[in-house]
């Protein structure tokens, strides 16, 4: 028993469990709602698929019309690459705001429309339905600017890159073979995945109102939108990182420098912005994890949000 509790003390699977348990352990020193492991289904497979640590805090600020709430998620994956380096390729961050890790379902792109599509099939009436898309939209835009814009916080600056190379010094990783690739990818598909189970519980518990609402068409309205308004005041961030063993270097004319940490920006191939994370070395995830605990709380704060204590 005791050589074979030696040998699995010893197997990378021990290491890389200690290693993740690590981190969750950092977050919750921090005030965040962490656990190492939860699942989500992945949205082209249709399996479900493991994140190493998900964490999070709940903000609220109180206004006149109504308690406006903000998640903020950290998705982690922590990743062993013995042995390689990351060599990245700064860019200049002028117009990549970060907002795409910013969720809003007052958001009108595609939103209002499935809403409107859920409503008619419960069995709300397509003029009732224009009347409250109409008054949903002027409840989500006070004066041409969103509800909750003081809760929509991007993350803190940092060195962005849109290129990488991971290397042993001797070989490359091609990019479907890339540890930090695949560990970005898994992160995106979990986004997307949270998000959509936020939308659709969203979708489903307003168009469900419609079962329970007065039969006059203007009682009707007004006790849908009430259900629709909490959608509006909340907020969904969040935060996507990589953690490994990794050194990561900055490449310049002055040749690779170390760096801490770096945000990887995802662009298409024309240019647009689609997806970014952030990747840490686990030396300094401490210090890192300090960093953005500080910055969404001097955020939050100064949009007078108070943090929410979480069971």
């Amino acid at each position: 028993m005791d050589a074979l509790k030696k040998k699995l003390a010893e197997s990378a699977s021990f290491h890389s469990f200690r290693s993740e348990s690590a981190v969750c352990d950092v977050l919750k020193s921090l005030k965040w709602n962490a656990k190492h492991g939860a699942y989500y289904e992945d949205l082209e497979t249709k399996k479900q698929r493991e994140i190493d640590v998900i964490a999070q805090q709940f903000w609220r600020r109180k206004t006149k019309n109504g308690d406006q709430n903000v998640r903020i998620t950290v998705l982690i994956e922590v990743k062993t690459m013995k042995g390689f380096h990351l060599l990245v390729s700064p860019f200049e961050e002028d117009g990549f705001s970060f907002y795409q890790n910013v969720h809003w379902l007052g958001d009108p792109l595609g939103n209002y429309s499935e809403l409107a599509s859920a409503l008619k099939i419960n069995g709300m009436e397509e003029v009732a339905i224009d009347k409250f898309v109409q008054r949903l939209q002027q409840f989500a835009y006070p004066r041409q600017k969103a509800r909750p814009w003081l809760l929509m916080v991007r993350p803190n600056t940092e060195t962005v890159f849109t290129s990488f190379r991971e290397t042993n010094l001797g070989t490359e990783k091609e990019l479907d073979n890339s540890v930090f690739w695949r560990a970005s990818q898994s992160l995106r598909s979990a986004s997307m995945s949270i998000q959509k189970s936020i939308f659709e519980a969203h979708i489903e518990n307003v168009a469900t109102s419609v079962k329970y609402a007065p039969k006059t068409e203007e009682k009707r309205i007004t006790y849908v939108l009430d259900w629709a308004k909490d959608g509006i005041n909340r907020i969904n961030v969040i935060h996507p990182i990589v953690v490994t063993d990794a050194d990561i270097w900055v490449s310049g004319s002055g040749g690779p420098e170390p760096v801490k940490w770096s945000r990887f920006g995802q662009y298409s191939f024309d240019g647009i912005p689609e997806w970014w994370c952030d990747v840490v070395n686990s030396k300094h995830f401490a210090e890192y994890a300090q960093l953005i605990s500080t910055h969404y709380a001097s955020e939050l704060t100064s949009a007078k949000a108070k943090l929410q204590k979480q069971n």
